[in-house]
């Protein structure tokens, strides 16, 4: 199946908010980042989803103020599975990849 980024991108804009109502996967979410938190631990999200459904997932499990970074599959050239999006998650938090 041969399909272009910008029609992946297109498709998903289409689809809206769909993760906006998501539950965390983990329940206890926000226990977990308020501990590592406490702990000096940085938290960021990479994920290939896009902006707009990644604020909306983070908004809805009420997280915003724990999560100090985030990467989404639409802010970089290559996705996930390519390392480009960890390098860049890195960058923005100014560390380097094998401290974290």
């Amino acid at each position: 199946l041969r399909v272009s980024i910008d029609e992946v991108s297109c498709w998903h804009e289409s689809m809206g908010d769909i993760h906006n109502q998501d539950p965390p996967l983990i329940n206890t979410l926000p226990n977990l980042l308020t501990n590592l938190r406490s702990q000096g631990i940085v938290t960021s999200i990479c994920t290939s989803d896009n902006r707009s459904s990644t604020t909306a997932c983070i908004r809805n499990w009420q997280i915003e103020h724990l999560v100090d970074y985030s990467i989404c599959g639409d802010e970089v050239e290559k996705s996930k599975p390519s390392r480009q999006p960890l390098f860049k998650l890195c960058q923005q938090a100014g560390v380097m990849p094998h401290e974290c």
